[in-house]
């Protein structure tokens, strides 16, 4: 029995702040879903036993549940434990005994061959439709295209974030009997992933912090960035890549989605996770442009590329809530294949020094973006200030921790909650999904 206030016959303006209702929301078998829920400003840190409901306008969306079948499911405190239903679908899916062959052979290729080989699974090769790269070699494993390969009988795992799912048709379509994505491999192996060293946990939260993810999707102001958020709950509910295909845009808006970020936003730009400044390219003309990044080689890839522009302030640091130093992980860099043409090379030893945002821009700021590899939250809280006071657009990177598709979301709000929120993402995989604050 739900305790509280049975909101079944009561309108928004009914609603009484930091009062507990429930609300049944009839499932489409038939049965129904009871959503323990509160009106308020509550912290969704601070909540996991109901909904926080932030806005009485909001409670038109809680009826209409039904229509987002993943958020519903989430609301369903009967439903089996995610990761118990994935072992379950998985069992017996993977033959890695004799070994496996990898689709993809650039970056996340590389990423999956790596853990391979720390698990003592023998990479027997890497496929790829680039006929420039057959012949070729990462790590020493020799790349050859998909007509070399039997794929009546050989094991092959797909790892592209853009072509996953053109590759798995491709595949399909040659009879390929034996082919699974590369989260279906991490989740088996239990790798490591982005920031978290268990790739279940972006699982296992569902279930865990399961009314915090419904009161962020409520949160949502748009339709697209509530089916996206929806079809994310399925991609990490069921591994398959195949979802993305209706909630994806197109990879060439990732940061500068032109759904939330026009022209006049970009005069003054802050990119926390700049790299070597490829993204500011796509900007064209700005005023000034402040970029973070602690990755010596490409700190000064990026150096040499903007050399010519004197409004761009490259700084070789990263950005937190406190000045900390830490050694430098180059299994957490971007350039996984060491291209980027840098006199220092990827996998010196080095540090990171971080810095709060706060403290080293006192100039406006009209644009901050951030993609910094897990530490988003902390470099939010060392920009509450600027946000505070300028209410810059953001766009945050909302995939390198499990929690993120909440978390963020709850400390933006906790600094300005007059921001409205969308979401985009933006390839075949779990990654490349981004907040949009405007």
């Amino acid at each position: 029995m739900f305790k509280g206030i049975d909101a079944a016959g009561m309108n928004a303006t009914d609603l009484q702040a930091d009062t507990d209702y429930f609300l049944s929301i009839a499932r489409p078998d038939g049965g129904a879903v009871v959503l323990p829920f509160r009106l308020g400003d509550q912290r969704l840190s601070e909540c996991g036993e109901h909904v926080v409901l932030a806005a009485r306008e909001k409670f038109e969306l809680l009826r209409q549940l039904h229509r987002y079948p993943e958020i519903l499911a989430l609301a369903d405190a009967n439903r089996p434990a995610a990761s118990a239903t994935l072992e379950a679908a998985l069992a017996g899916a993977f033959s890695v005994d004799r070994g496996l062959y990898i689709f993809g052979a650039h970056k996340l290729g590389a990423k999956v061959a790596r853990f391979c080989v720390e698990r003592g699974i023998e990479v027997k090769g890497f496929i790829d439709n680039s006929s420039d790269k057959h012949g070729k070699r990462i790590d020493g494993i020799l790349i050859g295209g998909p007509g070399q390969i039997d794929g009546e009988n050989e094991s092959v795992v797909v790892a592209s974030g853009r072509y996953s799912n053109v590759i798995m048709a491709q595949l399909h379509g040659l009879g390929w009997k034996h082919v699974k994505n590369m989260h279906e491999l991490m989740f088996a192996l239990r790798t490591s992933h982005n920031a978290e060293s268990d790739f279940r946990s972006f699982v296992d939260v569902l279930d865990t912090d399961a009314m915090r993810f419904i009161s962020a999707f409520l949160a949502l102001d748009d339709e697209r960035s509530r089916q996206v958020f929806d079809g994310l709950i399925r991609m990490r509910r069921t591994l398959a890549t195949q979802v993305a295909d209706a909630i994806k845009s197109p990879f060439a808006d990732e940061y500068l989605d032109a759904d939330f970020v026009q022209p006049a936003d970009m005069a003054y730009y802050v990119d926390a996770g700049a790299f070597n400044g490829d993204s500011l390219e796509r900007l064209g003309k700005v005023t000034h442009a402040y970029l973070f990044e602690p990755e010596l080689p490409a700190y000064y890839d990026g150096l040499k590329r903007h050399a010519d522009r004197p409004e761009v302030f490259f700084y070789n640091l990263g950005l937190s809530s406190s000045y900390q130093k830490f050694t430098y992980r180059p299994a957490m860099s971007f350039d996984l294949l060491q291209e980027i043409d840098s006199p220092i090379p990827n996998d010196i030893v080095s540090y990171i020094q971080t810095i709060r945002l706060d403290d080293i821009i006192t100039g406006p700021v009209t644009l901050f973006k951030l993609d910094i590899e897990g530490a988003e939250e902390a470099a939010l809280k060392g920009a509450a200030d600027t946000i505070r006071a300028q209410r810059p657009k953001l766009c945050v990177c909302a995939y390198h921790r499990a929690s993120d598709l909440w978390k963020l979301l709850d400390e933006v709000k906790r600094i300005r909650p007059d921001y409205k929120v969308g979401l985009r993402h933006y390839s075949d995989l779990m990654d490349d999904s981004s907040f949009y604050f405007y």
